[in-house]
């Protein structure tokens, strides 16, 4: 759970800085969703659905 804590601060951090390539540019926490999403999951297979929705909110 401090690690989906952990990720999403850093997350909301990285969205305001911008990662460029040759012609698309992309907020920086695009890099740290994946991470966000795998957690979710081993969370809401540890601790049930209830549970892993109610740590979202409790972080937002």
């Amino acid at each position: 759970m401090g690690i989906f804590c952990a990720s999403i601060i850093v997350s909301n951090i990285l969205a305001t800085k911008t990662l460029e390539f040759e012609f698309i540019a992309l907020p920086c926490s695009i890099l740290t969703f994946p991470v966000l999403f795998i957690i979710n999951d081993i969370l809401s297979e540890i601790y049930g659905y209830k549970m892993t929705r109610m740590l979202s909110t409790l972080v937002s």
